[in-house]
């Protein structure tokens, strides 16, 4: 009775561990993403003042499993702000922030059953974006502000995977943590409110560096998404 108790158990044990690596395959293609829209207008009642803005976030990955483990992909991104400011007597540029970034991660699986997995995700990624920012003063500009940076940044985020059918899943993330953060920035500071006796504005230009390395590891908050698999 009892091998024949621990014959079944193996077989248990066999079975578990065939449908936890069956939950991805090697091969398999995925895409998943996510797209946000910002829009705010305000006009004041007793005056001719007005501000609108339009905003949004893209945000795309491409990736393919190597194993029914681990997996590699691309992921693509893009932000997008656009202002108009009406009361001003001088107008800010329309475009008040646009940026593009790419980055290469890779996902690791830890199987729990047919269904589930925990993941964990670094990633490496390089980035680029352009802000335009100014100070008023009484209804007038001040200042006026135009600033490039780029950036290289490498981060971890870990999780749960659940397989809800042959072409979906659901990601819930919650843990992440930014480790490094290089980046350099470029720019101008343009001084409108003294123009010069030709009608210049002084300016000053901006350069800096800065690094940040600081393993710290935040959880507490759960990000869910959408893959699918082709």
């Amino acid at each position: 009775m009892k091998n024949i108790k621990t014959s079944i158990l193996i077989v248990m044990l066999v079975l578990v561990h065939a449908l936890a690596n069956a939950q991805f395959k090697e091969g398999e293609s995925f895409i998943d993403g996510a797209f946000q829209v910002n829009l705010f207008d305000s006009k004041a009642k007793d005056t001719d003042s007005q501000y609108r803005l339009y905003g949004h976030n893209i945000d795309v990955s491409l990736g393919k499993f190597r194993s029914g483990t681990k997996a590699v992909g691309w992921s693509l991104s893009n932000n997008l702000a656009i202002q108009k400011v009406k009361s001003l007597t001088f107008e800010p540029k329309p475009l008040q922030n646009l940026g593009f970034s790419i980055s290469r991660f890779w996902e690791f699986y830890k199987p729990l059953n047919d269904k589930f997995s925990l993941y964990a995700r670094p990633r490496i990624g390089l980035g680029y974006n352009l802000a335009n920012t100014f100070d008023n003063a009484n209804g007038n500009i001040t200042t006026e502000t135009r600033l490039n940076s780029i950036s290289l940044v490498a981060n971890i985020g870990a999780g749960i995977a659940w397989r809800i059918a042959p072409k979906w899943a659901i990601y819930g993330g919650v843990a992440f943590s930014n480790p490094l953060d290089v980046s350099y920035s470029f720019g101008r500071r343009r001084d409108v409110a003294n123009p010069r006796p030709d009608g210049q504005y002084p300016q000053n230009n901006l350069r800096g560096f800065s690094y940040r390395f600081a393993p710290d590891l935040s959880s507490g908050s759960i990000g869910l998404g959408f893959r699918y698999f082709y």
